[in-house]
């Protein structure tokens, strides 16, 4: 999606939104439950902080670590 988003000039303010709105099921749901917590000034998300939050929930950093030297073994 980030490759997206710089074809496209995305504005920082609008990855978020963006992204979120293409989450479905569960995932949406983490979000719904997650959003509240973010203090955002002027209602703007950090993009950083959005990803940072999404992959420790999806996929939390050992795991990305394991399949990290998975590829370089390759």
């Amino acid at each position: 999606i980030e490759k997206i988003f710089e074809a496209m000039g995305c504005l920082e303010e609008h990855k978020v939104p963006y992204a979120t709105f293409m989450l479905q099921g569960e995932a949406e749901n983490w979000w719904k439950f997650v959003k509240p917590s973010f203090a955002a000034p002027r209602g703007v998300i950090p993009w950083n902080a959005f990803k940072e939050k999404f992959l420790e929930n999806y996929f939390p950093r050992d795991l990305r670590k394991r399949k990290a030297r998975e590829f370089l073994d390759l």
